[in-house]
């Protein structure tokens, strides 16, 4: 980890976790108006809230960047790109830098949950990286 900071640093490391935000939300959620009728949770009501309430009990996570991840996290519910978002309040701080591997990690583990197996976030992540890399 002490390589790749050193090489891209603390912001776009930050960035990036924003970006995956995004994606694995739409994984979870699926595209914003698909799905989501009326009979569907509302995950402005009931998603963003339950990743809130988690992340609040993670001890290394500093509690005062919840409102950060909170508009991260509807940027991504409501379809919008979480990194523009995430841009316009400027420079990432250094407190800020964790909050966004956490709501990772628990996105994945979110994730894997609901596919039932283990790794399966990093199997279609891995598949789609790959994938860029090959196209023209």
């Amino acid at each position: 980890m002490r390589a790749v900071t050193e090489a891209y640093g603390r912001e776009e490391i930050c960035r990036g976790s924003v970006h995956l935000i995004g994606v694995i939300a739409a994984q979870l959620l699926g595209p914003p108006g698909e799905g989501r009728g009326e009979e569907s949770v509302d995950p402005l009501r009931s998603f963003i809230p339950a990743v809130l309430a988690r992340l609040s009990r993670f001890g290394a996570m500093d509690g005062r960047q919840l409102p950060m991840v909170a508009g991260v996290l509807t940027a991504a519910v409501l379809g919008r790109p979480t990194v523009a978002w995430r841009d316009q309040y400027g420079p990432v701080t250094p407190p800020e830098c964790l909050a966004p591997g956490c709501t990772v990690w628990l996105l994945a583990d979110l994730y894997d949950f609901s596919q039932e197996r283990p790794g399966a976030l990093d199997e279609l992540l891995t598949a789609s990286f790959r994938d860029i890399g090959t196209e023209d």
